[in-house]
């Protein structure tokens, strides 16, 4: 393989999987990253899942997957993640006061688990 040369990638099929939030970063321009593990199956970019949160669940899709410090188009279980999802804003981020305003409360979303279909 040359230096510039691209090398293919052998994708797994979509299969079911579970991962579970550890902590929620909020990041300039990528928007809010939910970190954990893959506890099983394989995550792919794309997918869409359920995110079940303690008021109830909401369906999402998988954005964008990083580990190892590289964005992935999936990984498997036992890998740690951090992702980005369409269907999870703002609004369902959960909060407590800090000071004079609120600040994002990311042990609330501990254990919280992310379901592929």
């Amino acid at each position: 393989m040359g230096l510039f040369s691209r090398r293919t990638v052998d994708l797994q099929p979509q299969q079911p999987f579970t991962f579970v939030v550890e902590d929620l970063f909020t990041i300039t321009a990528v928007g809010h990253v939910l970190t954990g593990r893959v506890t099983s199956g394989v995550m792919t970019r794309g997918q869409s899942a359920e995110l079940r949160l303690p008021g109830g669940a909401r369906p999402v899709t998988i954005r964008r997957i990083e580990s190892r410090r590289r964005k992935q188009e999936q990984v498997l279980a036992g890998a740690e993640a951090g992702v980005v999802l369409d269907g999870f804003g703002s609004d369902d981020v959960p909060t407590k006061p800090g000071g004079d305003h609120r600040v994002i409360d990311s042990a609330a979303l501990r254990g919280v688990e992310l379901i592929g279909h």
